[in-house]
């Protein structure tokens, strides 16, 4: 009697091993969809998430088609007793979702979705996704072949979805453009309101972005050489050429944007050289005057940032001073409004 009861133990211990068990029956077969048009974050996602599935041991292959093909997508009933999966990754808007969908011959489909939410899917990191899409194929497979399902007509597929929500932690963008020495070079237009005209010339400007604050920087402007703007008067002309240089500092705001305004001031030296000529016959002497006026400089631009050390750069600034007085025959200049200083070009940080 014992023995017998031996024997019909073993014979069902035979037999369950013998029968196909959900799906760890067969070898599961894995198709990883690339889609054509995705953008190269997607596509290496999807390279990679291929080869981790191949490093568990699981036989994956990438099948290139069109994007939502349904196709190619959709995973259709196994015709061999082996379960099926397709594994797309795809963005929608800024969220990044990996889906995992399971066909099995004995089981309704199963539907698992991996999303990264949208506040860090411009950090996107392939090969950290590609681990969590293995992971989730491995739970897909697990939980088709674990959890005892009721049969159901295959023209009614289940609709249930079960959806990870793998939020990567919010990362703090960094400043653009990093700390460090710069230099730039710019067109310049030195504009006045008391009658010494517009001057046009070459602004250059160098210093240290950085000083304690990502915005903050010190910097020496020089605008030189300026072409002369020319007076005339009856009896003449006087050729003005005026040069500036300054110690300034500036703050940027918004500096973790690329599209940043700024603030400067300073103080620096206003240089005025006045060639005067008269014309034949004249009862006026030509005379050559140069004149250096203490000034302080106001004012703000814009930059934008076209890489983190290229920048292109508008300003406009106030020139305050006590502007000096010049006679042109018996008309004199000089001695009006401030003058002001446009300027645009490139940074360069070193």
């Amino acid at each position: 009697m014992i023995v017998g009861g031996w024997v019909l133990a073993v014979a069902a211990a035979l037999s369950l091993q013998a029968s196909p068990r959900g799906v760890a029956a067969q070898a599961p077969q894995i198709r990883v969809i690339r889609a054509e048009g995705a953008d190269p974050i997607i596509l290496e996602i999807a390279n990679r998430t291929r080869a981790e599935l191949t490093a568990a041991g699981l036989d994956a292959t990438i099948i290139d088609c069109p994007h939502d093909d349904a196709r190619c997508t959709g995973p259709a009933p196994p015709g061999d007793g082996a379960p099926r999966v397709v594994v797309t990754t795809a963005r929608y808007r800024r969220a990044t979702v990996t889906e995992v969908k399971v066909a099995a011959p004995d089981g309704p489909p199963l539907l698992l979705r991996l999303v990264v939410d949208a506040d860090a899917a411009d950090h996107d990191e392939p090969a950290t996704l590609a681990v969590r899409a293995a992971e989730l194929v491995r739970s897909a497979l697990l939980q088709a072949g674990a959890f005892a399902r009721p049969a159901m007509p295959r023209s009614a597929p289940s609709t249930e979805a079960i959806t990870y929500d793998f939020e990567q932690p919010r990362q703090e963008p960094l400043p653009v453009g990093a700390a460090g020495w710069f230099a730039g070079v710019g067109a310049a237009m030195l504009g006045s309101a008391d009658g010494f005209g517009t001057a046009y010339g070459v602004a250059l400007r160098g210093g240290y972005s950085g000083l304690g604050w990502p915005g903050l920087a010190a910097a020496i402007l020089v605008a030189a050489p300026a072409l002369a703007a020319t007076q005339h008067f009856d009896g003449g002309s006087v050729t003005l050429r005026q040069e500036l240089a300054a110690a300034q500092v500036s703050l940027r705001f918004r500096w973790r944007a690329r599209l940043q305004p700024r603030l400067q001031a300073g103080a620096g030296v206003y240089h005025l050289m006045a060639q005067g000529t008269t014309d034949p016959g004249s009862l006026y002497v030509g005379r050559s005057v140069g004149l250096r006026m203490p000034m302080a400089t106001v004012g703000g631009g814009v930059t934008f940032a076209v890489d983190d050390r290229l920048t292109v750069f508008a300003d406009g600034q106030a020139l305050l001073m006590k502007k000096p007085v010049l006679l042109l025959g018996w008309q004199q200049i000089g001695g009006g409004g401030p003058s002001f200083l446009f300027s645009a070009g490139i940074e360069r940080l070193f």
